[in-house]
């Protein structure tokens, strides 16, 4: 492999990289605004689940942080 080629594939995988992030990020943004939405619906008050929640996007992984008590409102409407 010359290094024209070497310097193509390090471009390629760099851009491929930075694609990744930006939809892992778009996709994790569209994901919280979704969840807003729905506690609007419910008339949902609580202010800590809503702040405490994040996405962090790096290395190509996306990372959803949120506390362990949201896993259960909906099981609690149930």
């Amino acid at each position: 492999m010359g290094a024209q080629e070497a310097l193509q594939n390090r471009n390629k995988s760099i851009i491929e990289r930075r694609y990744i992030d930006d939809v892992l990020q778009e996709t994790g943004d569209y994901i919280k605004e979704s969840q807003n939405r729905l506690f609007g619906n419910f008339d949902f008050k609580s202010t800590p689940i809503r702040e405490r929640r994040s996405f962090i996007v790096s290395n190509n992984k996306q990372q959803f942080t949120h506390l362990l008590k949201s896993r259960f409102i909906d099981m609690k409407r149930l």
